[in-house]
Order: C-alpha cells, then sequence, then structure tokens
C-alpha cells in the first residue's frame, strides 16, 4: 500500500482502524505526509497487527522524539520487517536511537535509513550502541545528520558481518571522524 506524498498528517489516526485488518499488507510507504508524533503514535498501534510487513517507509515527515520512542516499542512486532525508511524525520539521536533499539528482534532486516534526522555525534553513539542487534542489515544510509565523530558508531557497525553498503556522505567527518572508521578495515 502506497500512500506517498497525500498530506496525509493529522488524519492518519481516522485511517489506521482500517489498516488493523490488513495482517497481510507487506509494504507501507507513508512517506512525505506531513506525519508528526500523534501520527506515529497511532500507527505503532496498528504496527501489533501488521504480522506480514516486510517494508514500512515512513521518510520525508515530521516524527520527531515521541513518535520514535512509540514505534520503538511495537515496531519489533513486524518480525518479517525487511526495510525500513525514517529519513528526512525530526527524530534527532534520542529517537534514531530508541527506534533502533526496538529492532533487535527483526532478524530480517537488512536496509535501515535514517538519513537526514540531524543525528549528531550523540545520535550515532545512540545509533552505534543498538545497531549491533540488526545483524543481517546489508544497507545503512545515514547521511546529513552533522556528525563528526564515529567511534561508538563505527564499532556497532563492526558486529554487522552482512554490511556491504553505508552512505555518511554530507557528515563533515573530518580527521577524526575517519579515524572511527578505521575499525571497519
Amino acid at each position: 500500500l502506497s500512500l506517498a506524498g497525500n498530506k496525509i498528517g493529522p488524519n492518519l489516526p481516522r485511517l489506521c482502524p482500517g489498516l488493523w485488518f490488513c495482517s497481510s499488507l507487506t509494504r507501507l510507504d507513508l512517506s512525505a505526509n506531513h506525519l508528526e508524533d500523534e501520527s506515529a503514535t497511532s500507527l505503532a498501534v496498528v504496527l501489533e497487527r501488521l504480522s506480514s510487513l516486510s517494508s514500512l517507509q515512513i521518510a520525508d515527515n515530521r516524527i520527531g522524539v515521541d513518535g520514535g520512542l512509540a514505534l520503538s516499542i511495537r515496531i519489533h512486532q513486524c518480525k518479517k520487517l525487511s526495510a525500513i525508511s525514517l529519513g528526512a524525520n525530526r527524530l534527532e539521536g534520542l529517537g534514531v536511537g530508541k527506534v533502533v533499539s526496538g529492532l533487535g528482534g527483526l532478524s530480517p532486516l537488512t536496509y535501515l535509513s535514517v538519513a537526514d534526522n540531524d543525528l549528531r555525534d550523540h545520535g550515532a553513539t545512540l545509533l552505534g550502541q543498538s545497531i549491533g542487534n540488526c545483524l543481517e542489515l546489508r544497507s545503512l544510509k545515514c547521511a546529513w545528520n552533522n556528525i563528526n565523530d564515529t567511534d561508538q558508531l563505527a564499532h556497532g557497525l563492526a558486529q554487522l558481518t552482512s554490511l556491504t553498503d553505508i552512505d555518511l556522505s554530507f557528515n563533515g567527518l573530518g580527521p577524526r571522524g575517519m579515524d572511527g572508521m578505521r575499525i571497519l578495515e
């Protein structure tokens, strides 16, 4: 089900009861819909019923830390989830850290985008501390996040033997950031 670019925004809670009965849904794209924390919280409640969901795209919205926390509590119930796109939201470090910590039970997760969420160094640290649970992750998009120090992130990524694609472009890494990435060699 793709509903991208429809400006659903605060009306998502009205759509969620219908999603409750879509247990065989494999793809849900709500990107570019002006979703905020309240909408993410409503979506989080429905996630437990979407047992067949393999792709969740909620990029380019306005989901913040509270919405990220709500998603983190329920997202692990989507046991078949292999791709999650959270890019271009307002999750910041804490929100992304919480969502990723909720992914621990998702062994099929192969793709994660948290690009353009203003993670900064603190968020990269939280991401690094929780990403090690995503053992099948092959692709991580983490561009445009103002990350300068990558030590903790690199340590988390080093645990992921399936990882083949890491996008850290446009972060302003500099020498210290590049030193942290040496662990991946």
